[in-house]
């Protein structure tokens, strides 16, 4: 009995001494603190990317990054650059049905005049040149037809549909702005937490193991020494 009394009185004496079993022991509070407090901080431990983690520090920075974020342009700004586009297309669409037409008129002039021509060289003449020919002005004239009044609307509408929607530039980049500022604050936060709970989890229960073990490890050496 007094043996027992002194094993449990050294017992208690030793229960404080978990940073003595600490260095003894393979389970260390202080590693598993460790791990924590790199995941909250760095989304990482030993270089290793953990899942779903991103860590608080980088979230802060890229929190204050899109923050301190410029905009850009003021709505004026984006309305003069709206009508500068809508003044270009309406020009450019004027110009496109001119030239569309007279590439029109030559592929089919091409189309007419190529085999005379083929025929007319004296080279390599083959079938397969007069075929080749006409295929790729058949080939023209039917993009000319199709460009011809399809270019000059489609460049008007966009000019007006850029024009229009010009004013809603800026407002659509600050809706843009805190949607992604939102969306960086809630995944990295609840996926930092989350991996830091499930670490601090983990070392809660390594602190529980060394506290139980720590005295019976220390006396398990003070006996083997």
């Amino acid at each position: 009995m007094a043996r027992i009394a002194a094993v449990l009185i050294i017992i208690c004496f030793l229960l404080p001494s978990a940073g003595f079993a600490d260095t003894r022991i393979f389970l260390g509070t202080r590693t598993g603190w460790a791990r924590t407090s790199e995941t909250f901080t760095h989304g990482k431990y030993k270089d290793t990317s953990l899942f779903l983690v991103i860590g608080t520090t980088p979230t802060t920075t890229a929190i204050k990054r899109i923050w301190q974020g410029d905009i850009g342009s003021t709505i004026k700004d984006d309305v003069s650059s709206g009508s500068t586009f809508f003044n270009e297309q309406l020009k450019k669409s004027g110009s496109s049905f001119s030239k569309n037409a007279s590439g029109l008129v030559t592929s089919v002039g091409d189309l007419a005049a190529d085999p005379f021509r083929e025929i007319a060289n004296c080279g390599l003449l083959t079938p397969a040149r007069i075929v080749g020919k006409t295929v790729v002005n058949t080939l023209k004239i039917a993009w000319y037809a199709v460009i011809l009044p399809f270019e000059p609307v489609a460049r008007t509408g966009a000019g007006a549909l850029v024009l229009s929607g010009s004013p809603f530039v800026k407002p659509l980049k600050y809706a843009g702005k805190y949607t992604l500022l939102t969306g960086v604050t809630v995944y990295g936060y609840t996926s930092s937490a989350a991996g830091g709970a499930v670490l601090l989890g983990a070392t809660g229960g390594v602190f529980v193991l060394d506290i139980a073990t720590s005295p019976f490890v220390s006396v398990y050496e003070i006996a083997a020494e």
